[in-house]
């Protein structure tokens, strides 16, 4: 778990988070990145499905590119989102949206060089 205690702890600085309570939506964050294991393994998810330009702006020193929900749910499958709404304790619409604005945050500030991490 350390790779994800620490990658929890940059995001949770970067955004001046002291805990989860705070963002429901933070540590689903978190667990689904590690899910896919870690950066770059939900960077290739992405790719495989077709989004690669989205998560490579995301990863890039540039402009993040936006993604809405229903792109995120078409990545991620509609049992994956409904899994971590239900843990998040909101609806998968919600859970949808917030993913959405916090997913393309979280990996910019896990990649502040424009590069995958090496661990």
């Amino acid at each position: 778990m350390g790779l994800l205690d620490g990658m929890m702890d940059k995001a949770k600085a970067a955004f001046g988070q002291a805990d989860d309570a705070s963002n429901p939506l933070m540590g689903q964050v978190m667990d689904l990145i590690n899910q896919h294991g870690g950066v770059a393994g939900i960077a290739q998810t992405f790719r495989d499905r077709g989004f690669g330009s989205a998560i490579s702006s995301w990863i890039s020193t540039g402009q993040n590119l936006p993604i809405t929900g229903d792109q995120l749910q078409s990545v991620l499958g509609s049992a994956k989102v409904q899994e971590l709404a239900e843990k998040a304790g909101v609806s998968p619409d919600m859970l949808q949206t917030g993913l959405a604005t916090l997913l393309p945050n979280v990996i910019d500030k896990l990649t502040p060089d424009g590069k995958l991490p090496t661990s």
